[in-house]
């Protein structure tokens, strides 16, 4: 995990990876259910102690623009790691594995460097919707859709819980402005 934001890959303006949030499985699109999702607001502030105790706080800024927070969010979900042969065609890929592949390809660890530094890519936040619509119609897969997107990138491990038929993946991410 890199120390400082500059050392994550992203270019204002490029073209990003889109994070999958909808697989068609049996001829289905089938959107992604979080079974756990929170969203988060950070203001970066500065803190001081003086040697009386006085405490003093201040949002980071430069004077003229409003501070802005940093995004995080985590979410867990439970996704199936096989195909059901019976339903499907033996050579499906299960949303897991794709899911998994996209995670390894954007923390880097295949930089031609060998050291991994995380790569940026397009999150639609399902919240952030239009009113009108319901949560989550707002992704959008070629990453063209501004409404609820947000560059980010991944923080921390990959945890994956095994239980029967389904396996439950946590991820956290956070945004790169």
């Amino acid at each position: 995990m890199p120390n400082n934001l500059k050392q994550i890959i992203f270019t204002p303006g490029a073209t990003l990876p889109v994070l999958p949030q909808q697989f068609t499985l049996a001829g289905q699109t089938i959107q992604l259910t979080f079974t756990k999702f929170t969203d988060t607001r950070i203001l970066p502030m500065l803190t001081n102690t003086y040697k009386d105790g006085t405490f003093e706080r201040s949002l980071i800024s430069d004077g003229e623009n409003v501070p802005i927070s940093w995004k995080t969010w985590k979410i867990s979900m439970r996704l199936r790691g096989f195909a059901m042969v019976p339903l499907e065609p033996a050579d499906t890929v299960p949303p897991l594995v794709i899911l998994r592949n996209f995670w390894e390809d954007q923390m880097g660890f295949n930089s031609p460097t060998g050291e991994p530094v995380p790569l940026a890519f397009w999150w639609y936040n399902p919240f952030e919707a239009d009113p009108e619509l319901p949560i989550g119609s707002n992704y959008d897969p070629t990453g063209d859709s501004p409404i609820g997107r947000h560059s980010a990138f991944f923080r921390g491990a990959w945890i994956e819980t095994t239980n029967l038929r389904l396996t439950e993946v946590s991820l956290q991410m956070v945004e790169v402005f």
